[in-house]
């Protein structure tokens, strides 16, 4: 869902999915742009550590793949190694509704202070927490505590409610840091500007 809406407002960035999506032209991939890449890893054999995430959403940790993870403890120690990849003012955006993404978010909090801890979903208590779940005119709408207005999806699950809102706060994240550079730019093409600015007996040094 973050891909389709990046795609949606032109975000230069390109996208690899873990399946075929409707929007990408059923393709798994989207190519829009390089500065940012948006991926759907996998914790298999770890390959999600090969990656350098500025930005993680966290759906889910259960037991999974147990010919490599024998114990709950040993995927767990995957997924926490691949939080601690995040760089200081990364940014976890995790499910606060499902019991191994809240834990393991905990568990890096105490150690990586450095990081953003974004949750989302119906037991989230900031800006991604997801309320008003309903049907309307086969419509899936729902709230969040962020915005006014009411979003609405046309597949069916609570799970896909949850998918949005990760990626409508992913999508979000991207926008504001966006501007912050802009503003950067800005200030600093200002600073430049403010230094050749002649001023009585001279100029400004």
């Amino acid at each position: 869902m973050a891909g389709t809406i990046l795609k949606s407002l032109d975000f230069d960035t390109s996208v690899l999915a873990g399946s075929s999506i409707t929007s990408f032209g059923d393709r798994c991939t989207m190519i829009n742009g390089s500065k940012y890449f948006v991926a759907e890893t996998c914790e298999y054999q770890r390959h999600f550590l090969s990656f350098h995430p500025q930005k993680i959403i966290l759906t889910s940790i259960e037991s999974d793949h147990q010919d490599y993870y024998p114990t709950y403890e040993s995927i767990q120690s995957a997924f926490l190694q691949y939080i601690n990849l995040l760089p200081q003012f990364g940014e976890i955006i995790y499910c606060a509704d499902d019991p191994g993404a809240y834990e393991a978010a905990k568990i890096v909090f105490n150690t990586r202070p450095d990081i953003i801890y974004t949750g989302y979903g119906e037991k989230a208590l900031g800006d991604y927490h997801i309320y008003d779940i309903k049907i309307r005119n086969s419509y899936l709408c729902f709230k969040l505590k962020k915005f006014k207005n009411e979003f609405r999806l046309r597949v069916p699950g609570r799970h896909n409610v949850r998918n949005a809102a990760a990626a409508i706060a992913l999508t979000v994240s991207l926008i504001l840091q966006e501007k912050n550079l802009f503003r950067m730019r800005t200030f600093r093409k200002s600073m430049k500007e403010w230094k050749h600015i002649p001023a009585q007996g001279g100029a400004v040094k």
